[in-house]
């Protein structure tokens, strides 16, 4: 196996799961986020309201499509689980096509932005 890269912070704060991302990834590392984050949302602090998520990427956050597909994973797990939006704060132009496909493939409500404070302006009128 693999020596696992990438890895993620997650906090609640209030209602948000914000997330910063630390790529590149690789499959090993992907599969340790995304337990992290099945984890902290199954575990979330009010488990009975509605939450959203606010991702903050970093210039090397990305990975082979394969860890793509799991970050996507992620997304419709999220909204399967009470998540009503999310904002992604990309850092890249290939993380901004990439999610911009993945939106208009999915039609998940999901925002993005290149500054955190628009990020958290569009998750407050959602």
């Amino acid at each position: 196996m693999a020596t696992p890269h990438g890895r993620i912070k997650l906090t609640w704060i209030d209602n948000i799961l914000q997330l910063e991302g630390f790529g590149p990834f690789n499959e090993e590392g992907i599969v340790i986020a995304l337990e992290d984050i099945q984890s902290k949302i199954l575990h979330r602090p009010d488990s009975k309201k509605v939450w959203q998520r606010l991702d903050m990427l970093n210039y090397e956050t990305i990975g082979s499509p394969k860890v793509m597909r799991v970050i996507g994973h992620s997304y419709l797990w999220s909204f399967s689980h009470g998540c009503n939006a999310i904002a992604t704060v990309y850092s890249n132009v290939i993380q901004k096509a990439m999610l911009l496909d993945f939106k208009s493939e999915t039609n998940t409500n999901m925002g993005l932005f290149e500054q955190k404070e628009d990020a958290l302006e569009w998750l407050a009128a959602q």
